[in-house]
């Protein structure tokens, strides 16, 4: 970086370093790391290294579609097991849903037997209302105005 510099710019730098502590400890950190980095020799590269590499990219492409998914699943169960929490959670909804609506609704809803001259589908949804209770009260003005032929 210094070699990028012009000598107006590395005067300016060294004098705000001189007044600012927080900036010169970053500088001097940041030149011992690369002062050791400098150090340090680069490893040689084994002659065997890319026929390996480009060996095991082919073995991996003429696996099978199927045998690659187990693969993954194998080594990745992460997507396997959210998949079957998902379907154990839409299990259990259902059945949990089922049973609340055939314990708590279904009992309650009892289909009226059709006479002459009322309407079809009219459900005794509100047989087991307790008196004086505020369904009951709003089924009672629904009757007396269907007693009445208001709607």
């Amino acid at each position: 970086m210094d070699s990028e510099m012009s000598p107006e710019e590395k005067e300016r730098i060294q004098d705000h370093l001189i007044s600012c502590p927080g900036c010169s400890r970053i500088v001097e950190e940041s030149t011992k790391t690369w002062n050791l980095l400098a150090t340090l020799s680069v490893p040689e590269r084994s002659a065997d290294l890319m026929p390996k590499i480009i060996e095991r990219i082919d073995a991996e492409e003429s696996k099978e579609f199927f045998r690659r998914f187990l693969d993954y699943l194998i080594f990745q169960p992460a997507p396997l097991l959210a998949g079957l929490a998902l379907l154990v959670g839409v299990f259990l909804g259902g059945e949990i849903g089922n049973s609340f609506y055939s314990s708590a609704i279904a009992p309650r809803v009892e289909l009226k037997r059709i006479t002459a001259g009322e309407e079809p589908f009219y459900l005794e949804a509100f047989a087991d209302l307790a008196p004086n209770s505020l369904e009951d009260a709003y089924f009672q003005l629904s009757t007396e105005s269907e007693g009445r032929g208001e709607s």
